[in-house]
């Protein structure tokens, strides 16, 4: 039989998480960019998506330092562990809803999917431990695509970088999606009910969608694909 899994996001850790979000990016980030890049602050609050900035600076930050989180609930089904890592995504995507409407639709409709998945994960009962939570650990390397924005704001174009952001979407967000598949038809996510097994692999297929089309499209602004047909 399926183990049961304790609550992993409450609405109230996610609230206070979420106004933890508002303080930090408001009364620290904002002040401490504005003193160490005071031209660049300058500019970029008389940009018509400033918030995005600091909106993606902030999902580098707490990437960083949840995904550890994340990679200690795969190995060892720590609670503590998963609730920090769920909520911690769940805020993040949230906090970013607004300031990327108008920056990034289609990264803005990532994270209305990613939201209604985790609901649905939730509400349907899915254990997070072990595909959900692989999953979260595969998006360490988000930092890659944040950084590339960061840095292009600061008027820093590293090639490899964004080359490297193009790779992780194949190389680390890939075996995730393939593990999670091998848990819902080899694990225990056979035993999940019909209808929560379906929505599960309705979402990995549309995950799995968003991973091509980004890598794809990176891909082919940095010249990546050119590399690989000059190794063949």
């Amino acid at each position: 039989m399926m183990s049961s899994e304790p609550e992993v996001v409450s609405a109230s850790v996610l609230l206070l998480s979420l106004t933890a979000h508002y303080l930090t990016t408001r009364y620290i980030l904002r002040p401490l960019h504005a003193h160490f890049f005071p031209k660049t602050h300058v500019r970029l609050l008389s940009s018509p998506t400033p918030d995005a900035f600091f909106a993606i600076a902030m999902g580098f930050l707490l990437t960083i330092t949840s995904t550890p989180f994340c990679i200690h609930a795969l190995l060892t089904a720590s609670p503590s562990s998963g609730t920090i890592c769920a909520t911690t995504r769940g805020t993040l995507w949230l906090a970013e809803l607004a300031p990327l409407a108008a920056a990034a639709p289609f990264y803005l409709y990532h994270h209305v999917f990613s939201i209604f998945t985790l609901a649905f994960l939730l509400a349907a009962r899915v254990p997070l431990y072990p595909a959900i939570y692989a999953i979260f650990s595969g998006l360490a390397l988000e930092v890659l695509v944040d950084s590339v924005y960061l840095m292009r704001v600061h008027g820093v174009r590293k090639v490899w970088v964004e080359r490297a952001n193009a790779w992780q979407y194949l190389l680390l967000r890939g075996p995730s999606v393939v593990f999670a598949a091998g848990w819902l038809v080899v694990g225990e996510g056979t035993e999940l009910e019909t209808w929560s097994w379906v929505g599960c692999w309705t979402g990995l297929a549309i995950y799995a969608g968003f991973c091509t089309v980004c890598a794809r499209r990176i891909g082919r602004r940095v010249g990546w694909f050119e590399d690989v047909k000059r190794l063949e």
